[in-house]
């Protein structure tokens, strides 16, 4: 997932995971988001929060899997199950657009046919609740309230350190951007 930032709406799909499933590899993105007209959300930002915030709340079977681009590390780990005949069945949670797209019966077929051909791959769509861009926006209109109302159940303490970083960027992103102009 990409979680630029984390929210409710992945909370609830890695507690679904966690109910459903002995095992759950979360696998998470901490390249930076930065897209024109938005603010950036900074993938070092992202991995102090995951890592010294989000991960002590993850139930005890989830593994949370940083390190390299989430999708490929996902793919490499069903690949090399289905390479060894694992017999083990895998279920992958995503929102319902990406299971329409990026997981599709036949994106999964072409990419892991002996795992679809023997059912032992499910994708899952997980109910969203918010969204990613709406939490950006809290972020860009400095609504702290909503933001926070729409965080994973966290402590308070907690909750407004994630604010704090997140928007201490969105801070010193705009003095940049302010002293660029000026000196221009």
């Amino acid at each position: 997932m990409s979680a630029k930032p984390v929210h409710l709406g992945h909370w609830m799909m890695i507690q679904q995971a966690s109910k459903e499933n002995d095992k759950v590899f979360l696998f998470v993105s901490l390249t930076n988001r930065a897209r024109k007209g938005e603010i950036t959300i900074l993938g070092s930002d992202m991995d102090v929060i995951w890592h010294d915030i989000i991960e002590k709340y993850l139930p005890g079977n989830v593994t949370l899997v940083t390190e390299g681009n989430p999708m490929q590390k996902m793919y490499d780990m069903l690949i090399d199950a289905e390479e060894s005949g694992s017999r083990d069945v895998f279920r992958l949670y995503a929102g319902k657009k990406d299971i329409e797209t990026r997981f599709s019966p036949q994106v999964l077929r072409r990419k892991l046919p002996e795992l679809m051909k023997r059912h032992q791959l499910i994708p899952v769509a997980a109910k969203i609740v918010t969204s990613g861009t709406q939490m950006r926006e809290y972020l860009a209109d400095n609504d702290k309230k909503d933001f926070i109302a729409n965080l994973p159940p966290v402590s308070k303490a907690d909750a407004e350190r994630i604010w704090g970083i997140l928007r201490s960027s969105i801070q010193a992103e705009g003095s940049l951007r302010d002293y660029i102009a000026l000196i221009m």
